[in-house]
């Protein structure tokens, strides 16, 4: 592979700065979505981990209807309170700032079968994720850290090439770098090819990720079942 070149990159994802969907992602693209981190529901025996519960299960339970700009202070009265769901029991709120490792295999299954295999897909991680301030690192095909670490939106992140079949295989996650050999798992903050044809992001106070790129890319992710995705328009509020 060709010495790959970020040049206008962290100004292409920089955005507004701001809880609006063009502000966590770049603008001017054909559509754009919204995947719902799930939120944790009781575990169903002492040994479980708690339940993925989606927003929709929320909503319909406590009687409120979900809109695309729904936030989670709409669900459960604040950003980060629990809620109480009739006949559900009490659900905390989702992880922010990164998708849970279900959803991200199945969005990277996507994204890799889809990619154009010749231009090459970068991944930006924020630097003070646990697993990249450790330092930890061991070779994975398929996967190289760039050089330097780069500013966006007032925080530093360190950027890495991930082959297609890395990306639709799951194999990236095989890093220990990332962090899900220990349980501690990190996603992409940013995730898009170099030819920048699709953007998929995760602002670190967020419990929501966005996608955008060509309806044909994005559109067919509103019936993937493994996945809780609403449409959105770039200029919609997230503010939490």
């Amino acid at each position: 592979m060709s010495e790959i070149s970020l040049d206008g990159i962290p100004e292409w994802l920089m955005g507004r700065n701001s809880m609006h969907v063009s502000g966590m992602l770049p603008q001017g693209f054909e559509a754009y979505l919204r995947i719902l981190h799930p939120a944790a529901g009781p575990s169903l025996g002492e040994e479980e981990l708690p339940r993925p519960v989606t927003w929709s299960d929320i909503a319909a339970g406590t009687g409120i209807a979900l809109q695309p700009e729904t936030t989670w202070r709409e669900l459960a009265g604040g950003p980060w309170d629990n809620v109480d769901v009739p006949g559900m029991g009490t659900v905390h709120p989702p992880a922010e700032g990164r998708l849970d490792q279900s959803s991200m295999i199945q969005l990277g299954k996507y994204l890799g079968e889809t990619a154009d295999k010749s231009t090459p897909i970068i991944a930006g991680f924020w630097d003070g994720w646990e697993p990249l301030a450790n330092n930890a690192s061991a070779p994975v095909e398929g996967v190289t850290r760039l050089e330097g670490s780069y500013s966006v939106n007032q925080g530093q992140y360190l950027f890495y090439t991930f082959s297609p079949e890395s990306l639709s295989t799951a194999q990236w996650m095989d890093s220990v770098e990332f962090g899900w050999a220990e349980g501690n798992g990190i996603t992409p903050s940013f995730l898009f090819p170099l030819n920048r044809a699709w953007c998929f992001a995760t602002d670190l106070d967020q419990n929501s990720s966005l996608l955008g790129g060509p309806r044909s890319l994005v559109d067919p992710l509103l019936e993937l079942n493994q996945l809780e995705a609403l449409a959105i328009d770039q200029d919609a509020d997230l503010s939490i």
